[in-house]
């Protein structure tokens, strides 16, 4: 796949993802093209770069910045310019982000790319770098987790 149908496809994603991750948003589009520079200037334009590559720029980026700017981590209610929250959550939402805080590093990017990202089994594997059986075994493990936290 060319670097411009690559970045067409994978920038909607990365933009939701440096979101989700509590990137403040002046900052997400900085990151996305980051991704981009850094994979372009690795030399990899010219044999194809492919989308696995590019997330695991995104998540090294992402790490450098946790590491470098030393970011505390911020629950998602707590997050009005997400679009998605509301400035006044409720309780129910409230609890859903806690519960969702509980679960693992794993879990949570299974739950990402499954139910926030609308994305398949096939392809939550391939962009985690998993097998679909451990997205699914995540999966199932996050859901049986959040039952139990909201019951």
């Amino acid at each position: 796949m060319d670097t411009e149908a690559l970045y067409r496809t994978e920038s909607p994603h990365l933009r939701r993802w440096f979101a989700w991750k509590q990137v403040p948003w002046m900052d997400v589009d900085d990151m996305v093209q980051e991704v981009f520079a850094r994979a372009c200037s690795a030399g990899h334009e010219d044999s194809g770069l492919d989308q696995h590559y590019l997330w695991r720029i995104a998540r090294n980026l992402l790490y450098d910045r946790w590491k470098k700017k030393r970011l505390r981590t911020v629950s998602l209610d707590q997050r009005a310019d997400l679009g998605t929250v509301d400035p006044e959550p409720s309780d129910d939402t409230r609890e859903l982000c806690r519960a969702l805080q509980g679960l693992t590093e794993p879990q949570r990017n299974v739950v990402l790319c499954r139910w926030v990202l609308d994305m398949s089994i096939e392809q939550t594997a391939e962009r985690l770098g998993i097998s679909p059986l451990a997205v699914r075994a995540r999966q199932h493990r996050a859901f049986l987790a959040l039952r139990r936290a909201l019951e």
